[in-house]
């Protein structure tokens, strides 16, 4: 872990699919936040300390940096590009679309899309663990 003072890192979630166990975290980040890889890091950390597979799913990443510190790692990256809130700020999304253009999706299901992304971003991940 780093030396970066107080508790330890966590992860939003622990998840198994098949025979594979993710430490999952989300990084619903804005744009002037994308260089906080350090956090990321010590999510990846954290999920191979406890024998997980990490899993981070983020918005506005640096995709070499994922690279490197993830998918080398043994981990997954999910991309996203619209910043997620819950669909009870519906109105107050749509404002900041038309007003500011920033990309934004209210809702409180995955679009069918993501999801069928992340399924298959799983199954590539047990077919490579299969043949280990």
């Amino acid at each position: 872990m780093s030396s970066v003072a107080g508790p330890p890192s966590d992860l939003d979630f622990v998840m198994k699919k098949d025979e594979t166990t993710y430490g999952a975290d989300v990084k619903n980040w804005t744009k002037s936040e994308m260089e906080t890889i350090l956090e990321v890091k010590q999510k990846v950390n954290t999920a191979a300390q406890l024998g997980l597979a990490p899993f981070i799913m983020a918005c506005y990443v640096d995709d070499d940096r994922m690279y490197r510190e993830v998918i080398q790692k043994g981990g997954l990256v999910y991309r996203f590009w619209d910043l997620l809130v819950p669909s009870t700020f519906s109105s107050l999304a749509t404002r900041v679309r038309d007003l500011l253009g920033y990309p934004v999706l209210a809702t409180d299901v995955l679009p069918s899309a993501m999801s069928a992304f992340i399924v298959n971003l799983h199954r590539r991940k047990a077919a490579e663990l299969k043949s280990i």
